[in-house]
């Protein structure tokens, strides 16, 4: 068993081990932290150790929605007294915190549980004269719906009267906007610490407290557990009760043969339940699962979590909003879909995956699935950018532990050719999401072979450095039909060179507009009709936003040329016609590289 609840914050309890001995100390002792830092389970399992060394009466009040001291007064009439307060609520229905009226006669200190209905009134409030030498937690402070000195003060009654301790949990940051608080905290409070997150002795804890005797080991695997440790780092979020709620959802989820029975599933599964629960509960998805504000929230969740080591995410998005939106676990459908994404999959291993697994294999075994996956390389067979990371890894991997001798260089070639026919049939999304890491190590749930390798790192950025041909290669091509566009389609225009909720946004941080002639744009420009005019103003306009325009510099001089070309224009003409654009068009122009890159 550990020396203390909490390593990062021993001393804390250190200190409230003095506090809580010492007789002579007249003063509050204040816990501050975020919330869901974890204060409430240190300081519950600090209350279990009070009571464990004989402090009996120590009473844990949470002041979250407390709106007067008499509920105040209830609920440690309730802690220090559970057998009366239970017979009065099955008699009355209420414990009231002056005094109960009924025709009772109770002995507060008999373990009796009959009740004597011949006398009229029994006075509670006679039972804080017994408050001495209290121990009181009082939590969430901050959520306390009565006036902050009105709290504190109650509080200051039974430290200043009783000679009892009184430990304060809060987030102090919502209490400053209070402008009493400080004056009141220094009346009251003789020591304040920041409480630290622990996240490891917390999650041993939540891990310990779960009732499936079965989960607890698997949790606590050092890769699981690290893993767990990783996703709540990674998050960001430091809410320790999230990932509580979160586990024990997940055990909910788990009553399963399947993940019981599968090391590796029972792994990847936990790994995805947790980010997304982590996520929905910290306002990271737009209501469901995987639906985002805006489609660069989708980008940035994916580079955060590295998802594309999974290749995919197991269960359809439907399925996993269910289980953690909706709280509806459908076997079926959950079984079904695990069938196919996982077992199926596994049953039909591509090459690539074998020759991971090379364990497995004999040395006849071995040498086809090395002729099958070359063969596929040369013949551009393979469909997915990272089989052919894969491929090529684990051929280095063997050319370099001397079981293979063949040409390395050519079938890097040969790779970079399969590459190319990939992104032909790919759209652009799939290869945007791709490029967010382009020097990831791990693709479909297995880290590349060799992955430190100076060799593999090499190959990886001449890998980089070719898409990012075939992405210019790919804008220039596309210019002209986005030139078309703009005259046939205004609102896809809009929705192509703008940041939107649409997945085909392609270019919103691509400069592909300089690849455009000026004086073809602008002829087109200037024969819009005005309804479709407005849509593209307004496109141009909220294209250079500030959080796209360094992006978009390379632009700068072609909206010069543009405008430049639109003037020429406005010259051969005369009359309303020469008006309206000069009024319209040109202005507008003009305006939009002002504010934007002036």
């Amino acid at each position: 068993m550990p020396e203390y609840i909490s390593e990062p914050n021993k001393h804390i309890e250190e200190y409230l081990d003095y506090y809580c001995n010492d007789r002579l100390n007249d003063y509050a002792v204040l816990i501050r932290g975020d919330w869901g830092a974890g204060k409430t389970w240190f300081i519950k399992e600090y209350e279990k150790k009070l009571k464990q060394d004989g402090f009996n009466r120590v009473v844990y009040i949470s002041l979250n929605g407390v709106s007067g001291k008499d509920a105040i007064d209830d609920m440690i009439f309730c802690a220090l007294h559970p057998v009366l307060s239970h017979k009065i609520t099955k008699v009355i229905g209420r414990v009231a915190a002056g005094a109960v009226k009924a025709s009772t006669k109770i002995d507060i200190n008999s373990s009796e549980t009959t009740l004597s209905l011949s006398t009229p009134t029994i006075d509670v409030s006679s039972v804080f004269k017994e408050g001495k030498k209290l121990i009181l937690i009082f939590d969430d402070l901050e959520r306390c719906q009565m006036k902050v000195s009105e709290s504190l003060g109650y509080i200051n009654y039974f430290v200043e009267h009783t000679e009892s301790r009184a430990i304060i949990l809060a987030n102090e940051e919502k209490l400053s906007k209070c402008d009493t608080y400080k004056k009141e905290k220094e009346k009251l409070v003789g020591a304040t610490f920041e409480f630290k997150g622990d996240i490891r002795s917390a999650l041993n804890y939540f891990i310990s407290e779960l009732k499936s005797r079965s989960i607890k080991p698997k949790l606590s695997k050092e890769d699981n557990f690290e893993s767990i440790i990783t996703i709540y780092n990674t998050s960001k979020f430091n809410n320790i009760r999230s990932l509580r709620q979160s586990l024990r959802e997940f055990e909910r989820f788990y009553n399963k043969q399947i993940l019981k029975e599968n090391e590796e599933l029972f792994s990847k599964i936990l790994i995805l339940f947790l980010i997304f629960s982590l996520e929905l509960r910290n306002n990271g998805f737009d209501g469901e699962i995987l639906k985002f504000r805006v489609d660069k929230e989708n980008s940035t969740f994916q580079e955060k979590y590295n998802l594309g080591q999974f290749g995919s995410f197991l269960l359809s998005d439907a399925t996993w909003n269910n289980i953690l939106s909706k709280n509806i676990i459908d076997n079926t459908v959950i079984d079904d879909e695990l069938e196919k994404n996982y077992f199926q999959y596994l049953s039909d291993q591509p090459d690539w995956l074998k020759l991971w697994k090379y364990f497995d294999l004999t040395n006849e075994e071995f040498n086809i699935v090395v002729d099958s996956a070359i063969s596929k390389i040369k013949k551009s067979e393979w469909e997915e950018f990272g089989e052919v990371i894969h491929v090529i890894a684990a051929l280095m991997y063997f050319n370099k532990k001397g079981i293979l001798a063949i040409d390395i260089e050519d079938l890097k070639n040969n790779a970079l050719v399969n590459i190319s026919n990939i992104y032909k049939n790919k759209d652009h999304l799939y290869v945007k999401e791709f490029k967010l890491d382009p020097f990831n190590t791990s693709w479909g749930g297995y880290s590349y072979q060799g992955q430190n390798d100076t060799e593999f790192k090499d190959f990886m950025e001449s890998l980089s450095t070719h898409i990012d041909r075939l992405d210019d290669d790919w804008v220039r091509g596309d210019a002209v039909n986005l030139l078309n566009l703009m005259a046939e389609d205004p609102r896809l225009f809009y929705q192509r060179i703008c940041l939107t909720n649409a997945q085909d946004n392609y270019y919103w941080n691509i400069p592909i507009l300089k690849e455009i002639p000026p004086k073809d744009f602008s002829e087109m420009y200037t024969n819009l009709d005005l309804k479709s005019f407005k849509v593209v103003y307004s496109a141009l306009s909220n294209r250079y936003n500030a959080s796209n325009i360094d992006l978009l510099q390379p632009e700068k001089n072609w909206l010069a040329s543009v405008i430049e070309n639109v003037e020429i224009i406005i010259e051969s003409k005369t009359g309303v016609e020469r008006l309206k654009l000069e009024d319209y068009s040109l202005k507008q122009l003009k305006k939009i590289y002002k504010e934007k890159f002036s």
